[in-house]
């Protein structure tokens, strides 16, 4: 790793002075969205994650994530990350039934 290792760099969240940001929502947990939703729990945020295939949640069932199917659960946390492939998904996460400005 050309810059050292980054879990010794980081151990926590990066601006502990700032704590306004307690809660975090991924949207989206497949190969980005995973290892993202893990740090934050890592640095102590409570996170909650949401995807449309159960068995993407299925492998936080040992953390303290909450996980949901349902994009509008997701509306209350301090940030937001939608991480999805296509146009369509992000408007479907958006605005579609249970989307996330509905919640």
């Amino acid at each position: 790793m050309p810059f050292g290792d980054a879990r010794a760099r980081f151990n926590g969240p990066r601006f502990p002075e700032c704590d306004v940001i307690r809660s975090v929502a991924v949207i989206g947990v497949g190969s980005l969205g995973e290892p993202i939703a893990r740090r934050m729990l890592e640095c102590g945020y409570e996170v909650t994650v949401c995807d449309r295939d159960q068995q993407a949640l299925d492998v936080f069932s040992s953390t303290t994530a909450v996980t949901t199917l349902a994009a509008a659960d997701c509306a209350k946390s301090d940030i937001v990350l939608v991480l999805v492939a296509t146009p369509e998904q992000a408007r479907a996460v958006l605005t579609g039934d249970g989307g996330l400005l509905t919640g």
